[in-house]
C-alpha cells in the first residue's frame, strides 16, 4: 500500500503520455505534483478526451475533454453550479432559478438545465453561451488557486448529454491563460488578490491599444484606482481573465498593484476591546474593567444576529464578565461584620435591547430588588433565594450588561451609613 502511494505522489506529467498510451483505465495523480496548468496544457497538446475530476477542499469538479478541447467542467461548490452562477450574476433570481428546476425534474433531466433555461427565455443562447465560458473560467481557476488535492482522469469516458449540450466557446484561450498565470506565479510569488487595491499608472499608454479590447475594458474600469471585486463586477467577466488581463497590463507598466492596511473586523474590534477589559481587570482596576464589559455588550447587542465571527465575541465577552463578577462577589465575601457596602444599579440603555426583553422571572424579581438601594448583601437577603442562586440569578443580569456594580463615589453617597474607617 505505501509502494503504491509513493508511486502516486510521485507521479509527474512525463508519466502521463506513458500511462495513456498503455490503455489503462484511470489515471490518478496529486495535483501538487502535477498542477492544473500542466494537466490542461498535456490534454489540449496530445488531443486527449475524457473526463478529468479534481477533489480539492471537500469539492469534486469534473472537466469534460474533446478531442483536447474543454467542452464543459462542472462542481459541487454550491457558488459554482449554473443556477447559483446566474442568480449571483443577476440573470435570474431565485424564484425563476426553482421554476426552472421544476422544470428539468419533470423533463427526467434529460435536457440540460442550460437549455432549460434559454427555452423559457430568460437568458438568450448567446448569453448562455457567454455565462457557461465564465462558469468553466471560475471552476478551473477554483482548481488553480487551491493548494493540493487529487486528480483522476478517465480516458475516452465522457457523458453523452455532456457532448450533445451548449457549449462555452474559446476554452483554448483559457488553457493559454491558465498556463500564463502559472508562469506569472512562478517569478512572481502571488497573483493579484481581492484584498488589494488597483492603480492606473498615468504615464504611457502606447502599448494599451495592442493588448486587446478586455485589456482596454480593465483598464477603463479601473479609472484612477480601484478594488479587485469592483473592478471584475464592472467588466463582467470571469477571475481567471480578469487576472490574464492584469497580467498584461502589469507587464507593461499600464497598472500597479497596492495592498491597503488591514481594517479589522467589527467582531476584532470587540475581541480587542475585551482584552482591553481584561487587562485592566488583572490589574485590580475593576471600575474600568466593568465600564469596558457593557460598552463592549451594548454594541455587542446592535450586532447583526447572524455574524458567523460573533459567537466566538460571545464566549470571550461571557468568560470576561464570569471573571469580574467573580471579583465582585469575592470582595463582597471578604468583608466580614455585615460591613458590605456594594451596590448594583440599573444600566438603563440596556433596557431597550434584546437581552432585556427575554428576562425571566426570577432575573425580573431580583431586578427590582436592584431598584430599591439596597446593598448587594441585603439585595440577596430580601429575594429569599439561597446565596447561591442569588448570585446566580445577579450574575445573569449582570454578563447581560443589565446591572453593573455602582461607583465608588457613588456608593459613599448613599445616606445613613458610615464608612469602614468609623469616620
Amino acid at each position: 500500500m505505501d509502494a503504491q502511494y509513493d508511486a502516486f505522489r510521485r507521479l509527474d506529467i512525463s508519466d502521463l503520455e506513458d500511462l495513456a498510451g498503455a490503455g489503462v483505465e484511470e489515471i490518478q495523480g496529486d495535483l501538487s505534483m502535477v498542477p492544473i496548468p500542466e494537466l490542461l496544457r498535456w490534454l489540449s497538446r496530445s488531443r486527449r478526451q475524457g473526463t478529468l475530476a479534481c477533489v480539492l477542499g471537500g469539492c469534486r469538479k469534473e472537466l469534460f475533454f474533446q478531442r483536447g478541447r474543454l467542452v464543459f467542467a462542472s462542481s459541487t461548490r454550491n457558488a459554482l453550479r449554473l443556477g447559483q452562477f446566474l442568480v449571483a450574476k443577476g440573470d435570474i433570481n431565485a424564484r425563476q432559478l426553482a421554476r426552472c428546476l421544476e422544470l428539468w425534474e419533470l423533463q427526467g433531466g434529460r435536457a440540460r438545465l442550460s437549455q432549460v433555461i434559454v427555452d423559457v427565455g430568460l437568458l438568450s443562447r448567446e448569453l448562455m453561451i457567454e455565462r457557461l465560458r465564465q462558469l468553466v473560467d471560475e471552476i478551473v481557476y477554483d482548481i488553480f488557486v487551491h493548494e493540493g488535492g487529487i486528480f483522476t482522469f478517465q480516458p475516452n469516458r465522457v457523458a453523452p448529454q455532456v457532448l450533445s449540450a451548449m457549449r462555452p466557446e474559446k476554452t483554448d484561450v483559457l488553457v493559454q491563460g491558465v498556463w500564463l498565470l502559472h508562469e506569472y506565479r512562478a517569478r512572481h510569488g502571488a497573483l493579484p488578490g481581492p484584498e488589494q487595491v488597483l492603480i492606473a499608472a498615468p504615464g504611457d499608454r502606447t502599448a494599451l491599444p495592442f493588448l486587446g479590447e478586455s485589456a482596454r475594458a480593465v483598464y477603463e474600469a479601473i479609472g484612477r484606482q480601484s478594488d479587485f471585486k469592483t473592478v471584475l463586477n464592472r467588466v463582467k467577466t470571469s477571475t481567471l481573465d480578469l487576472q490574464v488581463q492584469l497580467i498584461g497590463l502589469m507587464s507593461n507598466s499600464l497598472v500597479t498593484v497596492s495592498t491597503p492596511p488591514r481594517v479589522p473586523t467589527a467582531a476584532e474590534k470587540l475581541e480587542q476591546r475585551i482584552e482591553i477589559g481584561r487587562r485592566l481587570l488583572r490589574d485590580n482596576h475593576l471600575e474600568a474593567a466593568q465600564s469596558v464589559l457593557v460598552d463592549v455588550r451594548l454594541d455587542f447587542e446592535r450586532q447583526p444576529p447572524e455574524a458567523d465571527a460573533l459567537t466566538r465575541v460571545a464566549l470571550r465577552l461571557e468568560a470576561f464578565a464570569a471573571q469580574l463578577f467573580g471579583r465582585i462577589i469575592n470582595e463582597v465575601e471578604a468583608m466580614a461584620g455585615g460591613g458590605d457596602d456594594t451596590r448594583l444599579e440599573i444600566v438603563n440603555a440596556m433596557l431597550d435591547t434584546e437581552a432585556a426583553r427575554k428576562l425571566g422571572a426570577e432575573e425580573g424579581f431580583v431586578l427590582s430588588r436592584v431598584a430599591s438601594s439596597a446593598s448587594l448583601r441585603e439585595m440577596v437577603h430580601a429575594s429569599g433565594m439561597p446565596r447561591e442562586r442569588a448570585y446566580d440569578v445577579l450574575f445573569s443580569l449582570f454578563r447581560k450588561g443589565i446591572v453593573r456594580r455602582t461607583a465608588p463615589a457613588a456608593r459613599a453617597a448613599v445616606p445613613g451609613r458610615k464608612s469602614h474607617s468609623g469616620r
